[in-house]
């Protein structure tokens, strides 16, 4: 059996598969909102320690959300 190759198909491969890059999406998407939000919240509000906190506040209760709805 040296050099024999074994790969899953089908269905639940596939759909394995398609969470595994739908979530590195989301977590790409997710960075580079962050990022141009912040950058625009510098520039309105003229402060990037305001702006930092405004970000930290929603990922915190996004994040507190997040975990209430799995309990």
């Amino acid at each position: 059996m040296q050099g024999v190759q074994a790969a899953l198909t089908g269905t639940t491969a596939t759909n394995a598969d398609l969470q595994n890059i739908s979530q590195d999406d989301f977590v790409r998407t997710a960075v580079i909102m962050l990022v141009g939000i912040i950058i625009v919240l510098i520039v309105i509000t003229r402060s990037v320690s305001s702006s930092l906190f405004i970000i930290a506040s929603l990922v915190l209760v996004y994040l507190l959300l997040l975990e209430s709805v799995k309990s």
